[in-house]
């Protein structure tokens, strides 16, 4: 189903942008890479 993919995709995505932003206020102490 094309419709799960594109979930599947956009979970992916959001957690990847989460990661970066934890790692961003951890590393840099500044919500400066918030999306």
């Amino acid at each position: 189903m094309k419709l799960e993919t594109d979930l599947n995709k956009i979970k992916k995505l959001s957690e990847k942008n989460h990661h970066a932003n934890w790692s961003c206020r951890t590393f840099l102490k500044n919500n400066l890479c918030s999306v």
